[in-house]
């Protein structure tokens, strides 16, 4: 009974050793033929069919093209092959094979490559790896021109990290990483010039992200155009940067959008053409979707007044709670006319002197001078 036990399971074993040998068998077979694919074709015509396949999620397919391609020495299929390595895209995650092609793509002149294995050895590994390496891998990086590792080493500069702090290097590397094509070393550029007051220069660097599709940027340049430029001001330029950070997304451009159309901005763009209704949606969104006390506090008024829609003063009150007592950044605003409401009563809220003081007081505390005023 043993016996005839041991030859079923070894005939198991041999019939699944076999199965999965041919499965073995079958994806080299694969490979080869994907492989082929690129025969008689030139590096950039493989490079372009590598990429399909990678965007067609067709992975396997990607990384036999990609490790074909990096043998060649080319740079950018090595780093291909080392990310989905990396970040466990159709292959299970493996570091040292990782860190193999990032140094293969960096050693290619490929900029990414060098960036990416600092990263790696900074911050993705648990090991004592010097930081002179580290640095070593951004400097490189950033000689061949890749805007994050520039990024990175002005962070060193900055910090004296590896290196000896320098601001000027810091400053200096953060700018080609904005030439380079870094969105947020622009934003960065930008901000140290706000500190310094030259918002001249705040604005070119705040321009230039905005260029590169980054909401801050396009929000910081509206400001700019709006309060910060003082003869040179523009509010029709204002006007297009706070529509295209609305687009991109930035809760506070689309709070300035909202106020300028419903006709509650303080610094109006005489050629915008009042649309209330358009301005409260965006107020609205501002308040519950971006968390901006203020679109609160000009939305609940708009529906406590009747201003533009028709007056729902629950719906005015329950924007006032939430820009007053629901949001982590609470605002002035919203607790005044909260006051209000108790003080005055309304067709939602009996009047209350105990609940007026409270939000009175609240107001008075974030700096609403109306508030201490009443108190």
């Amino acid at each position: 009974m043993k016996s005839s036990t041991f030859l079923l399971g070894l005939l198991v074993f041999v019939t699944g050793l076999s199965t999965v040998q041919t499965a073995i068998a079958d994806t080299s077979q694969s490979l080869a033929a994907t492989a082929k694919e690129c025969e008689n074709k030139t590096r950039t015509e493989c490079k372009v069919l590598a990429d399909t396949h990678f965007d067609n999620e067709n992975y396997e397919a990607a990384l036999a093209l990609y490790s074909n391609l990096c043998q060649s020495d080319f740079g950018y299929a090595c780093h291909q092959v080392a990310w989905m390595y990396q970040n466990e895209v159709g292959v299970a995650r493996d570091f040292t094979v990782a860190i193999k092609y990032y140094q293969k793509a960096c050693d290619f002149e490929y900029g990414q490559g060098c960036q990416n294995l600092g990263v790696i050895y900074e911050f993705w590994l648990d090991t004592d790896t010097p930081v002179e390496k580290i640095v070593g891998l951004y400097k490189r990086g950033c000689d061949l021109k890749n805007a994050d590792a520039c990024a990175n080493l002005a962070i060193n500069y900055s910090e004296g990290d590896g290196v000896e702090k320098d601001m000027e290097k810091y400053l200096g590397l953060t700018k080609k990483a904005c030439a380079l094509g870094g969105e947020v070393a622009c934003e960065d550029v930008g901000d140290h010039y706000d500190e310094t007051g030259e918002m001249e220069k705040s604005l070119q660097f705040h321009l230039k992200a905005c260029e590169l599709n980054s909401a801050y940027g396009c929000q910081q340049s509206a400001w700019k155009y709006s309060e910060d430029l003082g003869d040179k001001i523009d509010f029709a330029k204002a006007h297009i940067y706070n529509t295209k950070a609305c687009d991109l997304e930035n809760g506070a451009a689309c709070n300035n959008l909202g106020r300028a159309y419903i006709g509650y901005s303080d610094t109006p763009d005489p050629d915008v053409k009042l649309d209330k209704v358009k301005g409260l949606k965006l107020l609205v969104s501002a308040c519950n979707d971006y968390e901006i006390a203020s679109g609160c506090a000009a939305a609940g008024y708009a529906y406590d007044d009747g201003d533009g829609v028709d007056k729902d003063q629950a719906l005015g009150h329950k924007l006032f709670i939430r820009g007053c007592d629901e949001l982590d950044e609470p605002g002035a605003s919203s607790c005044f006319n909260l006051g209000n409401s108790y003080k005055y009563g309304n067709d939602v809220v009996k009047r209350n002197s105990k609940k007026a003081r409270h939000y009175y007081e609240k107001s008075c505390e974030l700096g609403g001078g109306s508030g201490c005023d009443e108190l």
